[in-house]
Order: structure tokens, then sequence, then C-alpha cells
């Protein structure tokens, strides 16, 4: 109806109060409003034609209003039969799921070692070596790595290929040579070559400072005054060399008893010489083992180095010492 009228160059004012137009508005008030529609006004004989067209078109309401050279939103009532919408917005972890989604797109699942849930993987070189890689394995746990290993019957090549099909970050083989040493042969995603041979402490220790990205080193003690912690345990096993060795050894030989030492000797002396007799046999069996117990931690080395009070002055009893510091109390409780 509309184009019609305006067809007839109706527009504007004139439009809106054309006897028809008034008629269609008030049926659809009715209809919206469940209100009998009014009796539509008489027309009139013949509406007159406007020569002009009227150029000003009606103001939409939905719009914001100008006013001191600023927009003004101000709501509008809601109509009849119509419910204003709200919607709460509420993004715990919005931020989150975005950083996962640009850091997924960014490394295309090659996960940086840190956030990575597949860190390293462990493959035996035989089924002989399942032991050993599952002991590697729950080490690398027990420390908070993510770590498995490939006791599958595939050859050692698939078994490498099928880790780097995975995307795992390390992948760690163990063998004889592992075994005995009590490291591995690491090498990275990617690479083709090896690493090389690291113990299972150097790898810990590796692996410890890749899953902590920082500016700073973590669990690493400063210097104060030019010396650390560190330094004074190997300034000790140093000593601890240089007063094992054969020329020292002459020298102490050859020296003299004071004037007026006793002769005789103290009363402690028979359970000295047999706690002598016991650090020398556990500094000839370290000349074969990393431990006192063999080739792993036990009790024994949690005990005896709960019983010293100073850092041992035989070489191998010293270097003992400074690996068995290096572990937890926790750590050390949980030795068999």
């Amino acid at each position: 109806m509309k184009e019609k009228l305006k067809g007839e160059g109706l527009l504007g004012k004139t439009l809106s109060e054309h006897p028809d137009v008034v008629a269609m508005v008030a049926k659809l008030q009715a209809l919206r409003g469940g209100v009998a529609a009014a009796p539509a006004p008489a027309a009139k004989a013949e509406a007159p034609k406007v020569e002009a067209k009227v150029e000003e078109q009606p103001a939409d309401d939905a719009e914001p209003a100008k006013k001191g050279g600023e927009y003004v939103w101000k709501e509008q009532k809601v109509k009849v039969g119509f419910e204003r919408p709200v919607i709460i917005h509420r993004a715990i972890l919005g931020s989150v799921e975005r950083f996962v989604a640009i850091l997924t797109e960014h490394f295309g699942g090659k996960w940086p070692f840190w956030v990575s849930p597949r860190q390293i993987m462990v493959v035996p070189v035989a089924a002989n070596f399942n032991e050993y890689a599952k002991y590697v394995t729950d080490s690398l746990i027990n420390f908070g790595f993510h770590a498995e290993f490939d006791a599958s019957g595939n050859t050692l090549n698939k078994k490498v290929r099928n880790a780097q099909v995975a995307q795992w970050n390390y992948i760690a083989v163990v063998g004889e040579k592992e075994e005995a040493g009590l490291s591995v042969t690491l090498r990275a995603r990617g690479d083709k070559s090896d690493l090389g041979d690291f113990t299972i402490t150097d790898l810990m220790k590796r692996l410890k400072a890749e899953s902590e990205p920082s500016s700073k080193e973590f669990n690493k003690f400063g210097e104060y005054k030019g010396r650390t912690p560190e330094s004074i345990v190997k300034e000790v096993v140093a000593a601890a060399v240089q007063d094992s060795s054969p020329k020292a050894a002459g020298k102490k030989a050859d020296a003299k008893p004071a004037p007026g030492s006793p002769k005789a000797a103290p009363a402690g002396a028979p359970k000295a010489a047999k706690a002598a007799k016991g650090a020398d046999g556990d500094e000839a069996f370290l000349d074969d083992h990393p431990y006192l117990g063999g080739f792993g931690p036990s009790k024994k080395d949690a005990s005896v180095f709960a019983s010293l009070t100073n850092v041992p002055k035989t070489p191998n009893m010293a270097r003992w010492y400074e690996h068995i510091s290096s572990f937890t109390s926790m750590e050390k409780d949980s030795w068999a």
C-alpha cells in the first residue's frame, strides 16, 4: 500500500495521514494489544495530490540522540509483547583458553618442554633392559616430569621413530652401558644425532632447568664474596685428594712425634681403629661402585650420610658425600 501511495506522490506527513494508512495502522495496533480495532475515519472523496515532495524522513527512535557534540543513548520503552534481553558475560577461564589456543596454533603441536604433556620417552634397546627402563621412568615421574617407557617388542629404530612421530620432547635410550653407569643416552625431538650420555643426576638437572623458564636460574646458590656452598665442598675434596697422594703420605710417615707426646694409644683407640677400618672398606668399595649399597642408592647411603658431621677426607668418600648431598631428605627417606 505504501509503495502504491508513494507512487502517487504522497510522502512524509501526507502519507501518514492518508485514510488507508491510518486504518491499516489501527488494525495492527489492535492485533498487538488485543483491543478491537477502532472504526476507520470516513475516506474523503478524493485525496489531494501533493505536487512538492517532502524530503525529510521520520526520525528513528532507536538512534542515539546527539547532545552537545556527544551521542547520548536513551533506552526506549519496550513494546507490548516484547521483552528486553539481558546478557551476563562471565569468563573465568577465557584468558587461559585463548592462551592455549594461541600456543596450539603457534607451535603446531610441537610443545615446548615446560608445557608439553609428552616430555621424555625411555626406550630400552632390548627386553632385557625393561627393568632399568622402568626404574628411569619412575625416577623421572618422581621428579615431576611426564615420562613413559616403550616396553613393546618393536625394534630400536621403530621405537625411536614412534616417539618422534608422537612429538616426545626427549628420547632416552638405555642399554647395557647405561644400566652399568646409571645413565641414559639422550636425543632431542627432531635431532638425528644424540646429545650424549647423561647420568640420571645430570639428566634431572637439565630437565629441571627447561621445565622452569625464567630469566634467573632456580635452585642455584649465589656467590657471597666470591664463594658458594658448592665451592666449599670442592675445596675439601681437593684437599682430601692432595692429602691422599703418595708424596703426602711419605711426609706423614717420616714425621717424628713431638717431644713429650704420649707413646701409648688413647683409651678410645680400638673404637677409632674399627671406624677407620669401616671407612677404609667403604673407600675401597667406592672404587668400583657409585653408592655404598652398589649401583643404586640405598638405606646404607642415607644412614652413613646422616652419621657424618663433616666431609670425609678420603677422595672416594668425599665424592660420594658431595653426590649424596644433592638429594633431598624426602628422596633419601624413600631409599630401600
